[in-house]
């Protein structure tokens, strides 16, 4: 078992590497024998680096073919999410009200980013949204298609974590409840066709109220 000092030290070494060689995100990392001669320290010091790296989503390992730097990934976050309700019976509240602040802030940006063609793409999202199997998902593509044109590829995956999250918590909204959720979105989508960014602020708002009364009613 690695000492905590030992442990950072491979960490931080490991890091400064990456740094100093402009590693990005595809690029492979030396063999771990290799690392550990270049910084002085253990091959089982190297490895355990690797693997917190890993767990944290900077790294992944292909067995058999290497380590590569990877873009980073919300998916460890996610994964112990459901562990952390163990100790917050509040953090489904938490999650939702990061989301509207993300997303309430996004859309300021967005009224005067989105293109004549992404406008088009989010009224065309607005038939799916009546349907029962499809309006999950087309919810979903309205509400990314915002986030993606902000050109922020951190905050589309914080949106993304945000919105898995909250599904987690809320679950499967029965059909006949998502008729507001349409209505809701209706009223964004001509706010910001028409470049109204108050307007699309207050639709916001009565969005994330429709998701709050949600929350309130599963937990």
């Amino acid at each position: 078992m690695l000492t905590g000092s030992v442990h950072e030290t491979s960490l931080d070494l490991l890091y400064r590497y990456i740094l100093v060689h402009g590693l990005r995100a595809g690029d492979a990392l030396p063999p771990l024998s290799d690392l550990a001669a270049e910084f002085g320290v253990s091959v089982a010091s190297m490895r355990e680096a690797v693997r917190s790296l890993e767990a944290s989503g900077v790294l992944t390992i292909r067995h058999g073919v290497g380590t590569f730097l990877q873009g980073y990934d919300f998916r460890p976050i996610l994964r112990n999410l459901s562990f952390s309700t163990l100790f917050d019976d509040r953090m489904a509240e938490h999650v939702l009200q990061t989301r509207e602040a993300l997303e309430t802030g996004g859309v300021a940006f967005a009224v005067n980013r989105l293109t004549t063609d992404e406008l088009d793409v989010l009224e065309a999202t607005l038939s799916d949204m009546q349907s029962p199997e499809t309006s999950l998902a087309a919810e979903y593509r309205f509400h990314s298609l915002l986030m993606k044109c902000l050109d922020n590829p951190f905050l589309a995956g914080l949106f993304r974590y945000c919105w898995l999250a909250h599904q987690q918590f809320v679950g499967d909204v029965p059909s006949e409840d998502r008729r507001p959720h349409y209505a809701v979105h209706v009223e964004l989508q001509e706010a910001l066709r028409n470049r109204d960014r108050l307007g699309a602020e207050a639709s916001l708002a009565r969005y994330f109220d429709l998701l709050s009364g949600e929350l309130r009613v599963t937990s």
